[in-house]
């Protein structure tokens, strides 16, 4: 009887937990600095009035701001001077019949997960978004040219946000151009919520969308051995 008892409390203890966890909301903190004296990328998790809280902290790896550039580095691959057997393809209708089934396989695959997704980020709430980038080069063509594309990335930015989230106040958004010295600055803060149950319930979703919706191709294709 005294060992039902702790069994049963446990069970409504661990049920009770589930369901504060669930209607609990996840605060998400997120810092990026570029450019000044700390740089770094700082993010904070927290909940029930932030009494806990996680912090991950990125420190930037220095780069040589002089010239103002990234520099990629790029790696090329020259090819064999093997000849390959010419083979002669044909196209049945059989064959394109196969293909549309493939496509349709995929596309169906791909829309379902997005599907879901976005019924999840339809739950994500934007309560804080600040935006400020300072940019400039030696050349003030160039500089124009930069600031006017880091412009339309930062407004189909905000057409997403306002498009799939749900924005709580208005985002504060500048880019700066720099025409007397080159420079690069970044200055990024930004907090949204969600409930913790909406999150467990898109993973739960999520995986059973990959283990139950295995895309089955009636020919060989090079997404064949997508699962």
């Amino acid at each position: 009887m005294g060992k039902s008892m702790i069994v049963f409390g446990i069970i409504i203890f661990l049920f009770f937990l589930l369901v504060l966890l669930s209607v609990t909301k996840l605060f998400i903190d997120i810092e990026i600095k570029h450019g000044y004296d700390n740089d770094h990328i700082r993010i904070t998790f927290s909940i029930w009035f932030r009494i806990i809280r996680y912090t991950i902290d990125i420190p930037f790896v220095k780069i040589d701001t002089k010239e103002a550039k990234i520099v990629f580095q790029e790696q090329t691959v020259e090819k064999s001077g093997e000849k390959k057997n010419k083979k002669e393809r044909s196209i049945t209708p059989e064959k394109l019949l196969r293909s549309l089934h493939n496509t349709k396989e995929i596309i169906r695959h791909v829309v379902k997960l997005h599907k879901i997704v976005q019924s999840f980020l339809q739950k994500v709430s934007v309560q804080h978004l600040e935006w400020h980038t300072v940019i400039g080069f030696h050349d003030a063509a160039l500089t124009g040219v930069i600031t006017g594309g880091i412009w339309s990335i930062k407004g189909w930015f905000l057409r997403f946000l306002y498009h799939h989230l749900q924005v709580k106040s208005h985002p504060s958004l500048t880019v700066t151009p720099s025409f007397q010295q080159a420079v690069t600055q970044i200055a990024f803060s930004c907090m949204i919520y969600f409930r913790i149950g909406h999150a467990i319930l898109v993973a739960i979703k999520m995986i059973k969308h990959w283990r139950g919706g295995k895309v089955t191709f009636k020919s060989k294709t090079p997404f064949s051995s997508i699962k």
